[in-house]
């Protein structure tokens, strides 16, 4: 009896733990995706790898789903796709089904003893790293 309640109360942390972090994407079928959480809306799809400053214009001239005002997205913003409970990508692939479980830029940068740097995000297990903004890492956009 007592190992039953025990994996009962265990089943019902993990399913309630499940239920507080879950996503709340919508797909608006134009090639974007809105997060009703942070109510962000993402470009579905990544590109081709770019260093920091030909990505952050990238975004800056993207126009898509009848919008011109993305951007390349902060730290904390591009962390919020992280999906802890995946990995390899660490991200929704129902949402997001092209995602590579690589690094992606973030708009949040920095100084390193060697230049210029940012923040990315590795998709592989949702980590973060900082990095020469002359290297050339993935992009997704944001709005």
């Amino acid at each position: 009896m007592k190992i039953s309640i025990t994996i009962s109360i265990a089943f019902l942390v993990v399913f309630m733990a499940e239920v507080l972090i879950a996503k709340d994407y919508v797909d608006n079928g134009d090639g974007t995706i809105t997060d009703n959480k942070t109510k962000l809306t993402w470009q579905q799809s990544s590109h081709k790898k770019m260093r920091w400053e030909i990505g952050k214009v990238f975004c800056q001239k993207l126009k898509l789903a009848g919008y011109s005002n993305w951007r390349m997205p902060s730290k904390i913003e591009l962390l919020s796709l992280v999906e802890r409970s995946m990995f390899n990508p660490s991200i929704d692939r129902k949402f997001f089904p092209t995602a590579k479980a690589e690094s992606y830029w973030s708009g949040s940068e920095g100084t390193i003893s060697a230049g210029s740097a940012a923040w990315l995000v590795d998709f592989g297990f949702g980590a973060t790293h900082f990095f020469n903004r002359s290297n050339k890492y993935a992009v997704r956009c944001v709005r």
